[in-house]
């Protein structure tokens, strides 16, 4: 938020006589980048073990969609299985595999 931006709300707030709103307009005027910094390092040290977890699903979930856009199936590959499958033949010599 610029500097404009709260003196305005501040303005407006104090215009308006509300003391709750005066008082929301100063906190959130006085949020700067080094709180915004520590903030997310706490929710990292809280949270961080979680993230590995949370972005896989994200990412699978992703791909589920892309898919169901597609029309494709959700276990089926590129392509589809073989109508009949091969058929396993005796060698000539006898051998097995």
């Amino acid at each position: 938020m610029r500097a404009a931006d709260r003196i305005s709300m501040l303005a407006l707030a104090a215009a308006a006589g509300d003391d709750a709103g005066l008082e929301d307009a100063r906190m959130m005027a006085f949020v700067n980048h080094w709180e915004l910094i520590v903030i997310l390092v706490v929710v990292l040290l809280l949270f961080g073990h979680r993230l590995p977890g949370m972005a896989r699903s994200l990412g699978s979930g992703i791909t589920e969609f892309k898919r169901g856009l597609k029309g494709e199936d959700a276990k089926g590959g590129d392509a589809p299985p073989p109508a009949n499958p091969p058929v396993e033949r005796p060698r000539q010599d006898g051998s097995q595999r």
